[in-house]
């Protein structure tokens, strides 16, 4: 498969202006000059597509897109709410059906930004000793210096999937039911995203973020959810790879 250069393409007739793009952007690569979108630094973009996703008129295409995809159909949250989205989440599948997932619900916001502060102080440390990859520095930058939420993106809840450590495939259990509440969430209104940076310090048993959660005993976090309500409209799909299929 040959390279794709990751650069976006521009309609400067249809683009208005909006910077909603730029707002998207996860790793806060784009930026408008005189009125339209560029990146500025093209050897971080991940081709994740939201940029082209979000865009209302049409007028971008992200890295990897070869055409504007079609338009999507219209579409602090309630504890009810929340209860609705995980009660789809039992019907996911498990291996001879064990199930055996206990959900740990974070919906004050306050207490999210603090677990997403402390994610930073692990990554902050794990460049200092070595343990983690250069391109986490980044992230890091951009929590110190704008103060923004790169973490849980200001998410106002956060749902962790536990289960237990010696269950038959446990953590594939926790992240199908976790997938089943994240193919539901739209239809609540909600928006969602995996929670990798969270997961990823919960992995390496950051003494700190453990005593923050103070998580029964017993149970590890098999994946983590961000949930909320969307400060931005997605029209688009995100273009992906084409269909691989071998046929035996």
């Amino acid at each position: 498969m040959s390279a794709i250069k990751k650069v976006i393409q521009v309609d400067p007739d249809r683009c208005g202006g909006c910077g909603a793009c730029v707002e998207a952007c996860p790793a806060g690569l784009l930026a408008l000059e005189e009125g339209l979108p560029r990146m500025t630094r093209e050897d971080s973009c991940i081709a994740c597509g939201h940029c082209g996703a979000v865009c209302a008129s049409g007028a971008l295409l992200a890295p990897k897109s070869s055409k504007a995809q079609p338009e999507l159909p219209a579409g602090p949250v309630p504890r009810e709410t929340l209860l609705k989205l995980l009660d789809v989440a039992r019907y996911a599948p498990s291996a001879i059906n064990s199930q055996g997932v206990v959900y740990r619900v974070l919906d004050d916001p306050a207490q999210v930004r603090r677990v997403a502060q402390c994610v930073v102080d692990w990554a902050e440390e794990g460049l200092a000793s070595g343990r983690l990859p250069a391109y986490f520095q980044a992230t890091v930058d951009r929590a110190r210096h704008s103060g923004e939420d790169v973490i849980l993106r200001g998410a106002p809840a956060l749902v962790l999937a536990l289960v237990s450590p010696e269950s038959l495939r446990g953590r594939d259990t926790a992240r199908f039911a976790l997938t089943y509440a994240e193919l539901f969430a739209p239809s609540l209104g909600l928006g969602t995203c995996w929670a990798g940076y969270l997961e990823a310090c919960l992995a390496s048993g950051w003494p700190p973020l453990e005593e923050l959660l103070q998580l029964p005993r017993g149970l590890m976090v098999g994946g983590a959810l961000m949930v909320g309500v969307p400060d931005i409209r997605y029209h688009r799909l995100v273009e992906r790879e084409p269909l691989a299929v071998t046929w035996q």
